[in-house]
């Protein structure tokens, strides 16, 4: 019973975040990528679809400089010449600051898998790049950047120009911590 006359006496549990546009962050983004080399190898031209990115975006005020960053995890959807590739990748990004424009630097790597053929139509994929974030409201963004990439599997490399236009979304709390460390936050 002593935690619990503890936890009584306080009114509400600070959140471990103290930075009001940190927390959850989400980039829904469709995709596109032009092969620039090795074209005969198969689905070497273009790929085409949708990827959803979901992590944490952290904005780092250590030194008064008003920069963020965001890891997350992501999936979709894409097509490469008429096949179905599924990606899984951690997704890594670092804006320069969190204003109405933010220039932002980003990497992704994982795997793309076909579900015809998982054993030998597995990939491996880094892509990297950068672009511009349009802060449209506290809770809404919109992104673009362009970026090259490698798709590396059994039977050699691929190398592709990619770009991404897509919407985001911040949930973050008024009162400085993320927002879900307010709903899963103490309360009298």
């Amino acid at each position: 019973m002593p935690c619990a006359g503890a936890m009584k006496g306080q009114a509400r549990r600070r959140s471990a975040t103290t930075n009001p546009n940190s927390g959850y962050a989400n980039f829904n983004e469709p995709a596109a990528g032009y092969g620039l080399g090795t074209t005969s190898l198969p689905n070497p031209e273009y790929y085409y679809g949708g990827t959803s990115t979901h992590g944490y975006r952290l904005n780092i005020y250590g030194l008064n400089i008003n920069r963020s960053f965001f890891a997350g995890l992501g999936s979709g959807v894409l097509f490469s010449e008429g096949d179905l590739m599924i990606p899984f990748y951690l997704d890594l990004r670092y804006f320069w600051n969190s204003k109405t424009i933010s220039p932002y630097i980003m990497g992704e790597g994982g795997f793309l898998f076909n579900p015809r053929d998982v054993d030998k139509k597995t990939l491996l994929m880094i892509i990297g790049g950068g672009g511009i974030q349009f802060n449209i409201s506290d809770k809404f963004i919109l992104n673009a950047g362009p970026g090259p990439g490698i798709q590396m599997g059994i039977d050699g490399r691929r190398s592709f120009l990619s770009g991404r236009l897509g919407l985001g979304f911040k949930l973050s709390s008024p009162h400085g911590g993320s927002g879900l460390n307010q709903i899963f936050s103490f309360r009298k």
